[in-house]
C-alpha cells in the first residue's frame, strides 16, 4: 500500500516535470501575421469596420426613441469599433492560433502567379466605380444564365472560400453587436436572452442568406468574365486546397471574433454610462 502510494506521488511529479520542461508553444512571427492580414484584403475590411458598425446602428430595426439612449449608442460603438482595437484583435487572434507553418504555407500559396491575377480581378471588381456595370451584367445574367459549367466553378469557389458563408456571418455579428449593447439599458421585461437572439438571428439568416449567396454569385461571374474555364479551374484548385481552407477559416473566425469583442466593449461602455 506504502509502495504504491509513493509510486504514484512519483508519477505525479514526473508528470509535474516533464509538463515544466516542455516548451510553451511558439507564437506566429507577428510580422507574417501582418503580412497575410495585408495580402488577403483583410486590412480594407479592418478600415471599414467602424463604418459598417455605425450603420448597422443606424440601419437597425430595433429603433430607441430617447435620443439620450441614441446619443450613448453612437459613442460606444464609436469608441468600442475602432480601427485599431478591430485590428489588434484580429492580428493577436491570429498569432494565437495560425501556426508558423500554416502561415508560411499561405503566404506561398497567396504569391502563386495564378492566384494573384484572380485575386486582383476579385478585388478590382468590388471597386464602387464598377458598380454600375456590375448591375447591368447581373441583370443580362438573368436574361441569360451563365453556363452550368461556369456555375460549378463558381459554387466551388464560393464553398471553398466561404464567402457567402462569412459574408452572412458578418452582417449577424453586426446585427448581434447592436443588442448586445443595446441590452444594458433596456427595461428588465424588454432584454433580449440569448436564446431569443439565437431565434432572431435564425430569422435574419433565412431572410438574407439567399440574396448574399447570388450576389456573390454574380459577383464572381462578373470579377471572371474575362478568366477561361482553365485558369478559373486552377483558382478554384488553389482555394480548395488545405492551406487555403484552413487559413481561410482562421481568418474569418478572428474576423466575426473581433466584432464580437468590439460589442462586448460597447455593451460595457453603456452598462457604465447608465
Amino acid at each position: 500500500m506504502l509502495y504504491t502510494a509513493k509510486r504514484n506521488c512519483l508519477l505525479i511529479v514526473s508528470a509535474a516535470l516533464l509538463l515544466i520542461a516542455l516548451p510553451a508553444q511558439a507564437q506566429t512571427n507577428p510580422a507574417t501575421i501582418d503580412k497575410i492580414v495585408e495580402e488577403t484584403g483583410i486590412n480594407r475590411l479592418i478600415a471599414a469596420t467602424p463604418r459598417l458598425a455605425l450603420a448597422a446602428l443606424k440601419q437597425s430595426a430595433f429603433a430607441v426613441d430617447e435620443p439620450k439612449v441614441n446619443s450613448q449608442l453612437n459613442g460606444a460603438f464609436s469608441n468600442a469599433f475602432t480601427t485599431e482595437n478591430i485590428e489588434r484583435d484580429i492580428r493577436n487572434q491570429l498569432t494565437q492560433n495560425m501556426t508558423q507553418s500554416l502561415a508560411d504555407h499561405y503566404l506561398v500559396l497567396l504569391s502563386k502567379p495564378e492566384w494573384i491575377k484572380p485575386a486582383k480581378m476579385e478585388r478590382a471588381s468590388s471597386d464602387p466605380k464598377n458598380r454600375e456595370e456590375m448591375m447591368r451584367f447581373a441583370e443580362a445574367l438573368k436574361q441569360q444564365a451563365a453556363p452550368a459549367p461556369r456555375m460549378a466553378l463558381i459554387e466551388r469557389l464560393d464553398q471553398a472560400n466561404r464567402t457567402s458563408e462569412f459574408s452572412t456571418n458578418l452582417q449577424l455579428a453586426f446585427f448581434r453587436s447592436v443588442f448586445s449593447a443595446i441590452n444594458p439599458v433596456l427595461d428588465a421585461d424588454m432584454k433580449i436572452d440569448e436564446e431569443e437572439l439565437g431565434t432572431m438571428q435564425d430569422e435574419v439568416r433565412k431572410t438574407i442568406s439567399q440574396d448574399i449567396k447570388q450576389h456573390v454569385q454574380f459577383s464572381y461571374l462578373y470579377a471572371f468574365r474575362t478568366l477561361d474555364d482553365t485558369e478559373l479551374s486552377r483558382y478554384v484548385e488553389l482555394s480548395e486546397s488545405k492551406t487555403n481552407m484552413r487559413s481561410n477559416a482562421l481568418l474569418t473566425k478572428a474576423v466575426i471574433d473581433s466584432i464580437d469583442k468590439a460589442a462586448q466593449r460597447a455593451a460595457h461602455r453603456m452598462e457604465s454610462d447608465s
